[in-house]
């Protein structure tokens, strides 16, 4: 009797021995897989994140752009019109030198004739 007894107790022990064997590697493998699933997300993450961040950066780029060409622009456009404008006054002070000259010469020569 205490011989069948200790051998039952040993089968037992042995089987949950066993299923705890088994028990701990399919543990052991889920929690790889969850581990695996997780670093697979992060992973898929991590390269959206630097995709998302490549192309803002060429979005920044293209606004920077435009806002510095709007500038360059508007200068260009100020430094034509002043040249304009330049050009305009050297006319009419040319023109009343001229005027003033020629009335000059007419005065001196009204003068010399009399």
């Amino acid at each position: 009797l205490l011989a069948s007894a200790l051998e039952r107790w040993h089968t037992n022990v042995t089987a949950a021995r066993s299923s705890r064997r088994v028990m701990d590697k399919i543990v052991r493998r889920w929690t790889q897989k969850a581990v695996v699933t997780s670093f697979d997300q992060w992973h898929g993450n991590a390269v959206e994140q630097k995709e998302q961040k490549r192309v803002l950066s060429g979005v920044v780029m293209r606004v920077m752009n435009r806002s510095l060409y709007g500038a360059l622009d508007t200068w260009r456009s100020a430094c034509e019109e002043a040249g304009r404008f330049r050009a305009l006054a050297q006319k009419v002070v040319s023109r009343w030198t001229s005027q003033l000259l020629a009335s000059a010469l007419e005065r001196w020569h009204t003068n010399v004739t009399e």
